[in-house]
């Protein structure tokens, strides 16, 4: 059985297709739909993690961010609190940020919003459009590289230490990632790639019922879904 991760990018979405011999496919797609139709109808995957909320709160934050950040050590700057639902859908940064003020009694940070649209397009994917049969998940590239290692990484995916790291974590748990792989993919890097790959680690874990959740019983909002990253 096969399995998706994806990661978002410059150019839409990273989508790495896995199975439990190894990587299968590496390539790009403009949105979430096109990304879970590819793997779904050329490769039979029926397991998707994407590294990107799933399930916005209404008035809080999310307790799978503070779980998150207690397990990742160093890096945990990398998790960052999810604006509640109507900031995200705000028009603006600016009224994105008074409402969280008003509701939340927090900002919207510039890097949470700059993600707004990617949440959107899987929030409304997930809420409206995703295939019956099809599983999705929310992870954490960094949460599930700390999960292969078994100990907090210190050394960030930007560098050559941390690139290096990732992709000896990723062959040692069978997924060799070629190292030239993000210069055949538009609008990508190769942490894209790595996070991606990640996430198919994770959604491998998943279907062999080997994975967890960091926060159980799953939080659920407004929006009734299942809120919690999973490892």
């Amino acid at each position: 059985m096969s399995v998706l991760g994806l990661d978002s990018c410059k150019g839409g979405w990273v989508v790495v297709t896995a199975n439990t011999s190894g990587i299968l496919d590496i390539a790009t797609a403009p949105d979430v739909s096109a990304a879970v139709d590819r793997g779904h109808t050329r490769w039979g995957a029926t397991t998707v993690v994407i590294d990107i909320p799933i399930g916005l709160p209404d008035r809080s934050t999310r307790a799978t961010e503070r779980e998150a950040r207690s397990r990742l050590g160093p890096l945990r700057s990398s998790v960052f609190d999810v604006p509640i639902r109507d900031a995200i859908y705000a028009p603006s940064r600016a009224e994105a940020d008074l409402i969280s003020r008003e509701r939340a009694e927090r900002g919207v940070g510039a890097q949470s919003f700059a993600l707004a649209p990617k949440i959107i397009e899987v929030d409304a994917y997930v809420r409206d459009r995703a295939p019956s049969g099809i599983e999705i998940r929310e992870g954490h590239p960094e949460v599930s590289f700390a999960a292969m290692q078994g100990a907090p990484l210190t050394a960030s995916k930007k560098t050559l230490k941390g690139a290096l790291l990732r992709h000896s974590l990723l062959a040692r748990a069978g997924l060799s990632v070629p190292l030239d792989a993000e210069l055949a993919l538009k609008g990508t890097g190769f942490d894209d790639v790595f996070d991606a790959a990640a996430m198919a680690w994770t959604a491998l874990r998943i279907s062999e019922r080997e994975a967890f959740p960091l926060v159980e019983p799953p939080q659920r909002f407004s929006d009734g879904i299942e809120c919690t990253m999973w490892v």
